[in-house]
């Protein structure tokens, strides 16, 4: 092989390695389903490689075949399986069962069949097998983008490289030695893309199964409009954060947006909670890496990050200020009656409080403290105020 078809082809197998990385932390964390897949994703597209290009010990062509055969046949069931899966958003409603029979008994008639030809033959019987299913397969994910499935455009471009692959594969099986380069560059490139665009896909699934885990055992302790820990469940937050047993002291932060009550009076609970949604994305962009985030109230977000530094808590609250005081643009919720008497943009009044914290048995005063300078700063200049927890001191 040539050394440069080589290296594209070493490139492959990196991604996959990595992929199969992501699929094992992933099953560390108890999301069996979700590392099925990724190990599907990178261990399936390796045996496919390794084999295609010779690289498994088996001389005798017949068996080299039989054996690509049976990988082709059934490699191509369990990614389509998987893929299934992943369109479903990792659930297994009885409803699928028919499909999933279906999808096995037409591997297995068409081992059947396969065996009932020469090898040769046999192959390229597999080979149309799981062409038939790739297409198969973008058909039905263009079906679910279409009703607005997002995974589903990722899955269909996902397929199409999959087809490219097995293509340019066989030609590199058949060709060998004299195979150009441009197929072999080809063949790595889209494996790399299809591990690539299966890894992100799993990862959206994923995401959105650590965040229902997430929402499922904190219960009512959830926000679901923000996606952060609800109001009741701050101060519990607070205290395992002052128990926790590290030296620093706590940064207590408490954001209050004034005038979320007039907006949905105006706007509607719609506009209302598209802007608590919007401010809560803002300020997760804003904080520091290892900063806890929750409600506080129908009107404001608690902060808490492990800090000496006053200036730092400063610099920070500086940045959500700025980042949170930027227009949300609410004009499709406006009624048709008030449209013209109403602006189409909505800019949060906003103030900051802040406050550090050494005591391990204050919760509850912190959080209170941070939200009274948050309430104080509305009538400030700067709309950020500040209290030390032995000093009690305000500045703006």
């Amino acid at each position: 092989m040539h050394p440069v078809a080589a290296a594209f082809w070493g490139g492959f197998f990196t991604v996959a390695a990595v992929m199969l990385a992501a699929a094992m932390v992933a099953a560390a964390r108890g999301f069996s389903r979700v590392a099925a897949a990724g190990a599907t994703y990178s261990v399936v597209p390796v045996l496919f490689v390794c084999a295609f290009l010779k690289l498994l010990p088996i001389d005798e062509p017949d068996a080299q075949s039989r054996f690509l055969t049976h990988l082709t046949v059934l490699g191509s069931m369990g990614l389509t399986s998987q893929l299934l899966l992943v369109l479903r958003g990792y659930r297994k409603p009885l409803s699928n069962q028919p499909l999933q029979l279906a999808l096995l008994v037409s591997a297995v008639a068409m081992l059947v069949l396969c065996w009932l030809v020469p090898p040769r033959w046999g192959m390229w019987l597999a080979n149309g097998y799981g062409l038939a299913l790739g297409f198969g397969l973008i058909v039905l994910a263009l079906r679910k983008a279409v009703r607005g499935t997002r995974v589903a455009w990722i899955s269909a471009a996902g397929v199409s490289l999959a087809i490219i692959s097995l293509v340019t594969l066989d030609w590199i099986w058949v060709h060998g030695d004299t195979t150009p380069l441009a197929v072999h560059a080809l063949g790595a490139l889209s494996s790399m893309a299809y591990i690539g665009i299966m890894g992100w896909a799993m990862w959206m699934r994923y995401a959105y199964a650590l965040e229902l885990k997430q929402v499922l055992a904190q219960g009512p302790s959830f926000d679901p409009v923000t996606r952060l820990p609800s109001h009741a469940h701050a101060g519990r937050l607070v205290g395992s954060f002052l128990r926790s047993g590290s030296a620093q002291s706590l940064g207590v932060v408490a954001v209050t947006l004034a005038n979320l009550a007039t907006l949905e009076a105006l706007y509607g609970r719609a506009a209302y909670n598209h802007a608590l949604y919007v401010s809560a994305g803002r300020l997760r962009r804003c904080t520091p890496l290892g900063a806890q985030l929750g409600r506080l109230g129908d009107d404001g977000f608690l902060v808490l990050v492990r800090t000496e530094d006053p200036e730092l808590l400063k610099h920070m609250a500086a940045k959500v200020r700025r980042a949170l005081t930027q227009p949300i643009h609410v004009g499709e919720d406006i009624e048709q009656h008030t449209a013209g008497a109403l602006p189409a943009d909505w800019v949060a009044d906003i103030g900051i409080g802040m406050s550090l914290r050494k005591d391990p048995d204050g919760a509850a005063s912190a959080v209170a403290t941070a939200r009274a300078m948050s309430r104080a700063a509305l009538a400030m200049a700067s709309r950020i105020a500040f209290s030390e927890q032995r000093e009690a001191k305000v500045g703006a």
